[in-house]
């Protein structure tokens, strides 16, 4: 049996507090890096709006961007095959049966990738990854197909800010409480049989509304074991547990479990007893702002300079100044004219401005690595020129595909695997 939902609450509570410095640090890189998710401290409902009204340089939100699709078309391109398999056991490595059963089972999986909606999802968590430097992507198995059998697979990048993790005594993560938002029609449909009557009333007359749901997904602790020492079967007897609760009746919907992690959650770097990640946008995010502040001003000097304020002597000007091309401006009196009437010298110097500004612009973008990992682009790049773009990534980004690897590519794969094993997805040996 998993924690009740009293319990569930206060240790997602917790995992909240020691969560909220990040927050912080998440809503100010999303302000400047990522406006369409500037909702991370923000609990109102309705449409993200795209914070512009602040934002006057999009240098970051470019490079960001395309440091991430860098990183997937490498680590993960759609163009190419991008897993292999190999036994621990070298003598088996030498058959030629098995090589052919492994390379068979790589190319069933990457089959399954290219008919799900894995290129999309993985794109929204490497742009996470990027701009946030923490990540995560949800693997599941579609409904099993009338005839039976393995139904393809759904992946779901989780929006940051909107989830919590904990490490294992590895420091990999293995728990992650996330926020879901559901309809009351939905939760009807979903868990009628354990839902209290006056909820499944407030259904009844307000079907659309939203509420909260926590869904937590960490290591079971209580598995039960038969006689031969093997865990007894049974969704609520799995490796990892699976609870949804009602955050405001704080009531448990459902109780169910994973054999495997079902969460990949990558880190660009991390800090010595810190969970969550640094990256690019930790350290880029002062010259963002200072470039985002400059470039305020200098839209504000642009037409002060292409127009700027009048000074004339009381009563020397026939009616109103005509600032329009071609105006007429008519003064009274004697004297030059620059005695009664003359434009403010501003001092605007723009070409001081665009060299501060093409400067700025450079520096971020190398702490993005917008440049160093831009290669020639192909429709259908070659074996040589993914090992190129991997071996320029070890170059500059050596620890982060580590983590990569270790966080990401290694148990999203297996969970992979063995979705498609347990169905019966591959050949026999």
């Amino acid at each position: 049996m998993a924690e009740s939902a009293t319990l569930l609450l206060k240790r997602d509570g917790e995992m909240k507090s020691r969560q909220a410095t990040w927050l912080n640090r998440w809503q100010d890189i999303a302000d400047f890096t990522a406006p369409e998710r500037s909702r991370i401290l923000s609990t109102s409902e309705g449409p993200i709006p795209a914070q512009t009204d602040t934002l006057y340089d999009s240098t970051a939100i470019h490079a960001a961007g395309l440091l991430a699709s860098s990183i997937h078309g490498t680590m993960t391109p759609a163009t190419q095959p991008w897993i292999s398999f190999v036994m621990r056991d070298e003598e088996l490595n030498d058959q030629q049966e098995t090589q052919d059963w492994l390379e068979d089972d790589a190319t069933r999986m990457h089959k399954a990738f290219r008919q799900s909606n894995f290129t999309t999802a993985v794109h929204e968590m490497y742009l996470d990854l990027v701009k946030f430097a923490t990540a995560a992507i949800l693997t599941e198995e579609k409904a099993t197909p009338r005839q039976g059998g393995f139904g393809g697979f759904r992946f779901t990048a989780i929006p940051i800010g909107t989830y919590r993790v904990a490490e294992d005594k590895d420091g990999l993560v293995d728990t992650l409480f996330r926020d879901v938002k559901l309809t009351r029609r939905v939760c009807v449909d979903l868990w009628e049989k354990t839902l209290p009557a006056d909820f499944l009333a407030k259904a009844t007359l307000k079907p659309d509304e939203i509420v909260d749901v926590l869904h937590a997904t960490y290591p079971r602790r209580d598995r039960a074991y038969g006689r031969d020492n093997q865990p007894k079967a049974g969704a609520k007897n799995m490796p990892w547990a699976s609870c949804y609760v009602l955050r405001q009746e704080k009531i448990k919907v459902e109780e169910g479990g994973f054999e495997e992690f079902p969460y990949a959650v990558p880190r660009w770097s991390k800090i010595a007893g810190e969970v969550y990640g640094s990256g690019p946008s930790h350290v880029a995010i002062y010259d963002v702002k200072t470039l985002n502040a400059f470039k305020m001003f200098w839209l504000q000097a642009i037409p002060l300079a292409m127009q700027p304020p009048s000074i004339e002597r009381s009563d020397m000007v026939q009616g109103d100044i005509d600032r329009a091309p071609g105006g007429r401006i008519v003064c009274d009196g004697q004297g030059p004219l620059t005695d009664q009437f003359m434009f403010l010298d501003t001092k605007y110097n723009p070409q001081v401005s665009e060299t501060f500004i093409v400067a700025m612009k450079a520096e971020i973008e190398r702490m993005y690595h917008a440049n160093e990992l831009q290669l020639r682009e192909s429709p259908q790049m070659t074996a040589t020129e993914v090992q190129v773009r991997y071996e320029l990534m070890q170059r500059l980004l050596g620890p982060t595909t580590g983590r990569l690897e270790s966080e990401f590519l290694n148990p999203f794969t297996w969970r992979c695997f063995a979705i498609m094993a347990r169905k019966g997805a591959f050949k026999a040996l």
